[in-house]
C-alpha cells in the first residue's frame, strides 16, 4: 500500500522522448525515460479492472533499435486512472511532439 503510486506523470522531451515518472506516499519517486526513436505507437485502449471497464494509454515500444522486433506495452498512468478526457488530450500531445502528428480530437 505505501509502495503504490499516488501520482503519475507523462513529460515529453522533444524530440528525445518521454519520461514517465511516478511517486509513491512516501515520496520514493521512479522515472524512466522512453527513447522516441523506439516507440511505435500511442493508443487508447479500454481493458477490465474489477468489475468495470476503463479507458488506459499504452506507448507499444520496440525492443532495441530493429524495426521489426518484438513490441511491448507500456501503460504510464495505470494507477491513477485519468478520464477519457484527460486521456484524449495526453494521447494527442503526446502523438504530435513525437510522431509530428496532429488531428483533431473527435466531439462528442
Amino acid at each position: 500500500m505505501l509502495m503504490r503510486p499516488v501520482s503519475q506523470s507523462v513529460s515529453v522531451i522533444r524530440p528525445h522522448g518521454i519520461q514517465l515518472s511516478s511517486t509513491t506516499v512516501l515520496s520514493k519517486r521512479v522515472d524512466t525515460f522512453v527513447p522516441s526513436h523506439v516507440i511505435s505507437d500511442i493508443l487508447i485502449n479500454e481493458g477490465f479492472h474489477r468489475f468495470s471497464i476503463r479507458y488506459y494509454l499504452a506507448f507499444l515500444v520496440r525492443s532495441g533499435n530493429a524495426a521489426s522486433g518484438p513490441v511491448r506495452m507500456v501503460v504510464p498512468l495505470s494507477e491513477v486512472m485519468p478520464t477519457f478526457k484527460t486521456l484524449r488530450e495526453v494521447y494527442h500531445a503526446t502523438r504530435e511532439a513525437i510522431f509530428e502528428e496532429y488531428s483533431e480530437p473527435a466531439v462528442g
